[in-house]
């Protein structure tokens, strides 16, 4: 007979058959093993606690004894028996009303003994994720999907407690809403679905002062457990279109998005939400919502995918534009800007724009990268010494005007940059450009300049840069921010 892997649900199935009785009562849960490491999760239990609700230390140790009983099974590469020696445990600190979390790590494994340590931190103790995920302790916050949807579904933490007396005035009255979320159904649909979106985590990587600036690199993070759900959304990943131009943007923006991917994807999001039948009422009804909304939305991703076959992705970036207030009908004297559009193939791309009209000014582009002037087929006129050119870079149809616009061009990456979404604003270019601005003010803003000008000259200067991504974790957002002191 071959021997049991060692995974979670092997894991927490010899929690429910080889511990004793009263271990088993503790409800612990494997919520992660592999390699050399385990990770366990005691729930809060009110039975397990001695005055002011302070988690007694008989448990905690059980917790450690346990979670050491897999640290060993990992060390011997499978499932067998095996005993305790000696364990040495410190206290630093105590777990007051919470759930508490031990990882487990194997040090050496011997011929007959095996050698780890135990870490114990409450389940709401942000140091784990600060260390996992590289945040400075500075800033950093973290809300537990999975310890929200207890409170409501009627765990036995001192908050799900709470709750119900706030919600029921001390048991006086009835709450049918509460209720109905702590009904069997709903306990357990909520519960899987918390367990499939388990976390959002918040941090700084980076907080930085210095005599001129602030320097702050912060990251966010939404986890997905689903991994159906994570190959789904990854599926959005394209290629944003960017450039080795030394030149500053004003403000740039960019969407990486397979079009070719699109069908699949609506395939396998209605796959998903139709797959899914809810018995929880407010489930249910969410549910229905979703997929009707659902259907539009798959014949449009099938017409996009049809006309824009190849796309990867684009990115739009002004780096200067004049502007005249004055002119109602042309405002915009003066631009210079590129926009770049990914391709498989600029070549198949263009003929399938040819059947565009808005487009089809694109038709004759030649592909040797050689620059062709839109102004003479372009529907609107365009100012007085303002060209618009577009030429194809590689694998990219550029459009652009100006100095910088032309250098973008040159200059464009063959690779592209993966994800989904890039931004960047230089706020200290926007803001010089919205002072010069301030003599040419609307009649309804005349007289209020001084306050405009207070409004543009308090504003941070420097650079913000974003960007949104779907990994292996799930949906993470990085930032970067280095703001000018005034």
């Amino acid at each position: 007979m071959p021997e049991q892997a060692i995974n979670k649900a092997s894991a927490n199935q010899k929690l429910s058959e080889v511990f004793a009785p009263w271990v088993q009562q503790l409800n612990l849960q494997v919520t992660s093993i592999n390699g050399s490491e385990v990770e366990l999760l005691m729930p809060y239990n009110p039975d397990l606690c001695r005055a002011g609700g302070i988690v007694c230390g008989q448990s905690l140790m059980a917790l450690i004894d346990t979670c050491m009983v897999f640290v060993c099974y990992l060390g011997m590469g499978k499932y067998s028996d095996c005993a305790t020696v000696s364990q040495h445990t410190t206290f630093m600190r105590p777990a007051i009303g919470v759930d508490v979390i031990a990882r487990g790590r194997l040090i050496k494994a011997g011929r007959t003994l095996v050698f780890g340590e135990v870490s114990l931190t409450a389940a709401n103790d942000s140091k784990p994720i600060c260390k996992e995920w590289g945040y400075g302790e500075e800033m950093a916050m973290f809300l537990d999907f999975k310890l929200i949807a207890d409170v409501f579904t009627g765990g036995d933490s001192l908050a799900a407690r709470q709750l119900e007396f706030v919600a029921t005035e001390n048991g006086s009255v009835e709450d049918p809403g509460l209720n109905m979320l702590r009904s069997e159904p709903c306990k357990s649909e909520i519960t899987q679905m918390a367990a499939n979106w388990p976390m959002l985590v918040s941090g700084n990587r980076k907080f930085e002062v210095n005599d001129d600036s602030l320097e702050i690199d912060g990251h966010m993070a939404m986890l997905v457990e689903h991994e159906a759900l994570r190959d789904t959304l990854k599926l959005l990943r394209g290629s944003v279109p960017v450039s080795q131009s030394s030149s500053d943007a004003m403000i740039s923006f960019g969407i990486g998005l397979d079009v070719d991917s699109l069908p699949q994807l609506s395939t396998q999001i209605t796959d998903l939400i139709g797959g899914v039948n809810y018995t929880c009422e407010p489930l249910t009804a969410m549910n229905q919502v979703t997929q009707t909304d659902i259907s539009p939305l798959s014949l449009g991703a099938m017409m996009v995918s049809g006309m824009a076959r190849g796309i990867k992705g684009f990115s739009v970036n002004l780096y200067d534009t004049e502007i005249d207030p004055g002119n109602n009908f042309m405002p915009v004297s003066n631009v210079d800007a590129a926009i770049a559009i990914a391709a498989d193939d600029p070549a198949t791309l263009i003929s399938t724009l040819r059947v565009i009209p808005q487009m089809g000014m694109l038709a004759e582009l030649p592909l040797d990268g050689t620059a062709m002037s839109l102004n003479d087929v372009l529907p609107i006129p365009m100012p007085d010494g303002v060209e618009i050119f577009a030429a194809v870079k590689d694998k990219s149809i550029v459009m652009y005007s100006g100095e910088q616009g032309a250098d973008f061009s040159n200059r464009i990456s063959g690779e592209g940059k993966e994800g989904f979404l890039l931004s960047n604003v230089n706020t200290k270019k926007l803001m010089e450009k919205a002072e010069t601005l301030t003599g040419s003010l609307p009649a309804e803003l005349k007289g209020d300049e001084a306050m405009v000008m207070e409004m543009i000259e308090s504003y941070p200067r420097g650079n913000l840069f974003y960007q949104i991504d779907f990994t292996d974790k799930g949906i993470e957002l990085e930032s970067t921010s280095n703001i000018e002191r005034p």
